[in-house]
């Protein structure tokens, strides 16, 4: 069974919120999965149905974006480039047997945010 739990980050003086869904015991991996705008971690976890990759052993972060957006939220494509350093981070402290692969998905905004990411961490 799955375990759910909603952990706090904080970063340049605010906090942010992170769903996290993970196996019962250690993931082999992680899945930073990034939500569109006017979304939620919660909303998008539910559209994507990425809680099942936990049947798989995967684990599944799902940040939240910095900026409020037609009563959701939205991704900072520069500013949350710390929100997803600081989100592999939390993963790699929390791991008890190395962090293993990390992927990078998202959904319309969130993909955006994927690109920006990866243009700024391409080494």
């Amino acid at each position: 069974m799955p375990v759910v739990e909603e952990v706090s980050l904080g970063r340049a003086g605010t906090t942010t919120s992170v769903r996290i869904c993970r196996p019962d015991g250690a993931a082999c991996g992680w899945v930073i999965s990034l939500h569109g705008s006017g979304s939620d971690p919660c909303q998008h976890a539910r559209l994507s149905q990425m809680d099942r990759l936990a049947e798989i052993g995967l684990g599944v972060a799902y940040p939240r974006g910095s900026l409020g957006y037609r009563g959701g939220w939205r991704f900072d494509l520069r500013a949350d480039i710390g929100l997803l350093d600081g989100v592999v981070r939390m993963l790699a402290t929390g791991s008890t047997r190395g962090l293993g692969p990390v992927f990078l998905a998202g959904m319309s905004g969130g993909a955006r945010m994927a690109c920006a990411f990866a243009a700024h961490r391409s080494g």
